[in-house]
């Protein structure tokens, strides 16, 4: 699960496996190790009575918690993403996307486990 931030923007891309795995167990966990010792986590999980998308960071993990009828029917379909923006206290707003990995052209990296089969040509061009 591949991980993009800019300001208040979320971006989560997943793998094939990993769209299987979220599927079957319900939860999906990377982790960023630092020279330091300290770590970043984030996580994508979906949770049976979840009404809402929800996001929040806590001991140094992003969790984003999907209710499970909305994760189990983006798992099971041809639907690339799914998108919302949660209100902040500031006023502003966080932009969340949660998308299927595309194959990227030019970019060395294994695509076998990518939905090709979903990637216009111009969004395998600028991934």
């Amino acid at each position: 699960m591949k991980l993009r931030t800019t300001h208040n923007s979320i971006r989560l891309r997943l793998r094939r496996s990993e769209v299987l795995t979220l599927e079957k167990e319900h939860i999906l966990t990377e982790k960023v190790d630092f020279p330091n010792g300290s770590s970043l986590s984030y996580t994508l999980s979906h949770e049976v009575g979840e009404t809402e998308i929800n996001v929040s960071f806590q001991e140094n993990d992003i969790r984003v918690m999907l209710p499970t009828n909305m994760a189990h029917e983006w798992t099971q379909s041809q639907e690339v993403g799914i998108a919302t923006s949660l209100s902040l206290p500031s006023g502003e707003t966080l932009s969340l996307l949660i998308e299927k990995d595309f194959p990227c052209k030019g970019r060395v990296e294994d695509k076998a486990d990518t939905f090709w089969e979903l990637a216009t040509p111009d969004e395998a061009e600028n991934c």
